[in-house]
């Protein structure tokens, strides 16, 4: 949309809509998966955007969405022009995908498949794409994007104050435990907010701001205690993503070559060794009231990790016993139990599947992209985003941007990075994040600035 002067300021509608779009993901709570640990349907405040229904199916992100998207049409139509973004082609990818997954769905539905099922994966790709797509045609200037990136910030620290007081005004019985852990954040969607705020000051402060070191020195002290939280939670994705983005982000930086690094990085080794070394040799002591205990269970009696090592299992045996290898199951197919999933995991699957066999959601990366889009649609997902994604260094590499920007896009494609592969692309409001985050991405590339002198 066109920008408006309005009072000697510049005000740009589609901007300020994708703004309101983000604050109300933060404010609201989606706790899809919360239903089984808090043993309740009550409809409050914060869940009442996702949870209530216009005409018996409309919700309160639906119509905003909507919104949103005719109000980037309108300034298509107006400017009669259709200004193409980079990364549009994962775009036309992903519709491609679902449009061919939908085909499967329809010619092939087998007894376990609903309507509901169809329904929920058909809006999650949607709002992918339509997050994007808005996000996307906003003039990202040099103010806007910084300006954003401090919201995207300061909304994952609200975040975490909501959930303290949530924490502390909410009876222990209708709070959401794992492994012996209240979730120290309202539900595991609204993770994306502290993951990029945890990797936006990595980046930070690896672009060496803020500039006084006692600015630094608090920075990072908060960021430390953020990590604490995190790997002491109820999550084991983290210790797969965080060290690949940590890594890629010393490795873009050329850290590697310092001195200082180099001597860091060996003496977190040898930490670390030394815990691993305490871990199997004392791991009897060590129960679900430690903080440890989510990451020195990974023995196949497990429940957490026997569920996902079923799921790979029956991942293998859906797609050879319904013939899906190459095009999937179908869009919002669930998956059926050839080998019975543990019992003991009440919080892996919605309390309506229990005992039925039958399953939509996947623990494992990339597999649910591959029950709805097989190996062909998922490797042509997998190839745009990796073209995206290396498009997106290639320009870091050659444009001259502000250490905030630089900060904010290497972040945001953390969180991309988190939502593709350990969500599967699934889940409403994530995606909603993800998909503004690559929209925003993308409009900043676009925007003209000086090459890098030589």
């Amino acid at each position: 949309m066109s920008t408006q002067r309005v009072g000697g300021l510049r005000l740009s509608p589609l901007f300020v809509g994708v703004q309101l779009l983000l604050v109300m993901l933060a404010v609201s709570r989606y706790d899809a998966s919360s239903y089984v640990f808090r043993g309740t349907t009550a409809i409050d405040f914060y869940n009442w955007f996702w949870r209530h229904r216009l005409l018996g199916f409309i919700s309160f992100f639906d119509l905003l969405m909507s919104g949103l998207v005719g109000l980037a049409a309108a300034g298509i139509l107006v400017s009669r022009r259709w200004w193409p973004r980079c990364f549009d082609a994962l775009v036309y990818g992903l519709v491609l995908a679902v449009v061919m997954s939908t085909l499967m769905y329809l010619v092939h539905r087998d007894l376990g498949d609903t309507s509901r099922g169809f329904l929920y994966q058909l809006r999650n790709y949607a709002y992918f794409a339509a997050a994007y797509v808005v996000a996307s045609r906003v003039r990202w200037s040099e103010r806007r994007r910084r300006s954003f990136a401090a919201l995207a910030a300061g909304l994952a620290i609200l975040t975490m104050a909501l959930s303290w007081w949530e924490l502390r005004r909410t009876p222990a019985e209708l709070l959401l435990w794992k492994y012996g852990h209240a979730v120290t954040v309202r539900d595991l969607s609204d993770y994306l907010f502290i993951y990029f705020l945890q990797f936006w000051v990595v980046a930070l402060l690896l672009e060496r701001l803020p500039r006084r070191w006692w600015q630094r020195a608090i920075v990072a002290a908060g960021l430390l205690y953020s990590l604490y939280g995190v790997f002491t939670g109820v999550g084991r994705g983290v210790l797969l993503v965080y060290p690949v983005v940590l890594a890629y982000i010393a490795w873009h930086q050329r850290l590697f070559h310092r001195r200082l690094f180099v001597v860091g990085m060996a003496s977190t080794l040898v930490l670390v060794t030394i815990g691993a070394a305490y871990v199997f040799f004392d791991a009897g002591r060590i129960g679900m009231g430690s903080p440890l205990y989510i990451y020195t269970t990974f023995r196949s009696g497990e429940p957490a990790v026997a569920t996902r090592g079923r799921e790979l299992a029956n991942f293998a045996a859906n797609l050879y016993q319904r013939k899906a290898l190459l095009l999937g199951i179908g869009l919002g197919s669930k998956w059926y139990e050839f080998e019975e999933q543990p019992k003991e995991d009440l919080g892996a699957f919605p309390k309506d599947e229990w005992g039925s066999g039958w399953h939509l959601g996947v623990h494992v990366p990339f597999l649910r992209m591959a029950l709805d889009f097989g190996i062909l649609g998922t490797a042509l997902l997998l190839a745009l985003f990796a073209g995206c994604f290396r498009s997106t260094m290639r320009a870091l590499r050659l444009r001259s941007l502000d250490g905030v920007t630089r900060a904010f896009i290497l972040s945001s494609w953390a969180v991309i990075g988190y939502q593709l592969s350990v969500n599967n692309l699934t889940g409403p409001k994530t995606n909603l994040i993800a998909g503004i985050l690559l929209g925003a991405i993308a409009g900043i590339l676009r925007e003209p600035t000086t090459a890098k002198r030589n």
